[in-house]
């Protein structure tokens, strides 16, 4: 009877990280494609991988010489190479006590022999592996075949890291996007944590496309940049900003950070009161900052999102600088949009709109003399 393999120390950052890559939810890559016929290749076996281990299960991002796309954790040989940060070999799996009745072993693919390199991140979380696999037991990879096998794993993790820096990194900044943010917010909560999350709108989108005009991308570009500067020189330790429109940026405070928010919202105000300089001309900003307190059962299914941005522009427009989120202020506005947006309809249908006559009578005479 397999028992499964251990659960590393670090399963539940592990498996943070592998929601927030995307591992699981990678479509067929060709880059990953390519890696694992190379390596059967080079190794000449009928199988390679290329895994992520989630918690239940295993993953194959890229495969050659297997039909499915997943298999059980509790079968699973990557699930052992995760815990190391080195390759993990099994000569012969009849012959190991931990995979001798291995469904894997016993039946269909018939693995007898096993070498893996781990994928792990900068700060050591073992997402998966690079494994190639045989059908008959082999001797133990020599040194420059575990070399050639962790190179590519590397490359696969130098992959892994620019695909994900491609969908949540902003361009214009280098700073992380609202998609990150999002994740940031779930992973927090997934841990039991709550949180606050704040938007700076920092231009009138209006205002920004008015400075494009008459002085150009670039200048609006370095006047973004300039702002990115200042704001993340008032964010505490370890707080990072986030660019999450053309015209907003974020960032999130923990519980603990959450006590001195409304002195460091303030103390944000007071610096972009003054006028940003970018490239010899100020730039006089229009700031609202929006905060919503987010518990962990809120993350998943409130629209925090909305609520932040809404809550910031609202605070420019009505000129107050900082404002927690308004529920009230918020259905008001909701509303105003809905009646905005139905109005074309209601211009278009022959029974929603109609014109009412109010007479204008002569009280002596008794004689209608208008509508």
């Amino acid at each position: 009877m397999t028992q499964g393999p251990p659960v590393p120390v670090n399963e539940p950052q592990r498996l943070i990280r592998i929601n927030e890559l995307s591992l699981l939810e990678c479509s067929s890559d060709p880059v990953f494609e390519r890696i694992v016929e190379l390596a059967a290749a080079s190794f000449q076996v009928p199988i390679a991988l290329i895994s992520a281990v989630e918690e239940k299960r295993q993953f194959f991002c890229a495969s050659v010489g297997v039909d499915t796309r997943e298999m059980p954790r509790m079968d699973s040989f990557c699930a052992y190479t995760i815990l190391a940060d080195e390759p993990f070999q099994v000569p012969d799996a009849l012959s190991d006590p931990r995979f001798a009745s291995n469904p894997l072993v016993t039946h269909e693919p018939n693995v007898r022999f096993y070498a893996g390199v781990p994928l792990t991140t900068p700060d050591g979380l073992g997402l998966g592996s690079v494994c190639i696999i045989d059908s008959q037991p082999r001797p133990a990879l020599d040194a420059r075949e575990l070399t050639l096998l962790q190179n590519l794993a590397g490359l696969v993790m130098q992959r892994i890291l620019s695909l994900r820096d491609a969908a949540v990194v902003d361009q214009q900044t280098g700073l992380f996007n609202r998609v990150m943010l999002e994740q940031k917010v779930r992973s927090t909560a997934g841990t039991g944590k709550g949180c606050t999350v704040a938007a700076v709108d920092v231009i009138p989108p209006l205002f920004l496309n008015d400075i494009v005009k008459a002085l150009g991308y670039k200048f609006s570009d370095d006047l973004i940049l300039t702002i990115k500067k200042r704001l993340q020189a008032l964010l505490p330790h370890g707080c990072t900003l986030y660019k999450i429109s053309p015209t907003r940026f974020g960032f999130l405070l923990d519980e603990v950070q959450a006590e001195v928010g409304p002195s460091l919202f303030q103390s944000i105000l007071d610096d972009l009161a003054m006028p940003v300089n970018s490239n010899g001309i100020p730039i006089q900003l229009q700031v609202g900052i929006g905060v919503v307190p987010i518990q962990p059962d809120q993350a998943k299914d409130q629209d925090w999102l909305r609520l932040v941005i809404s809550s910031s522009d609202d605070a420019r427009v009505r000129q107050i600088g900082w404002q927690w989120y308004d529920k009230s202020l918020d259905d008001a506005q909701q509303r105003a949009f809905m009646l905005l947006s139905a109005m074309t309809g209601a211009l278009q249908s022959d029974d929603q709109l109609y014109l009412v006559y109010q007479p204008r009578i002569d009280l002596a005479s008794g004689q209608c003399e208008s509508v």
